[in-house]
């Protein structure tokens, strides 16, 4: 554009201004593209700071009487065979449960889920978007309040048990958006 310009005033214009013009021009368009590639990485810093604050912000969660937050014991060897493990089987029940999410204003996430999975039962759930998939699975590691109903894993409740020990004996296979056959 300031080419264009130069070339039309090329007659009172000398070649030494458009000389300096041209080269000024690009100077200032490499000032440009440094102070925003600095504003960029300014922001994308602050955006840190800002999730860190968010991070720092989050409530504790609810811990309940039987949480001791004792270190966990050392897992057991395949061949032992101890009396609390012979009374782990893996049975899970949801009773009536109905849960919310704290953070989002008192919103029921369940409404009186009864399920059952037997042990050694692989399960799988599925559904739409919102239908409370993952509901579940944060209900079962106690991430979601519990308004009403029980979680029971071998006839104990999940709530009378301490929540580091709770967590380290369940596992999950997050979603995916394919199946693998």
């Amino acid at each position: 554009m300031l080419a264009t310009v130069i070339v039309f005033f090329r007659h009172t214009v000398t070649s030494h201004m458009a000389g300096l013009c041209l080269t000024s021009a690009i100077m200032i368009m490499n000032d440009v593209f440094l102070f925003t590639r600095y504003a960029a990485a300014l922001e994308k810093s602050m955006v840190s700071v800002e999730r860190l604050q968010e991070y720092a912000d989050v409530a504790q969660e609810n811990l309940s009487p039987y949480d001791a937050r004792l270190p966990l014991p050392p897992p057991s060897s395949a061949g032992s065979t101890s009396s609390s493990s012979s009374k782990d089987r893996g049975q899970i029940a949801f009773q009536r449960l109905t849960g919310r999410y704290p953070n989002r204003g008192g919103e029921l996430c369940l409404r009186d889920v009864s399920l059952k999975i037997r042990a050694g039962e692989k399960v799988a759930v599925v559904g739409r978007t919102g239908a409370g998939k993952s509901s579940v699975a944060m209900m079962l590691f106690r991430m979601v309040e519990k308004v009403d109903g029980n979680i029971l894993v071998d006839d104990a409740d999940i709530s009378r048990m301490d929540l580091a020990r709770h967590r380290a004996r369940i596992t999950i296979i997050p979603q995916v958006k394919g199946i693998i056959i």
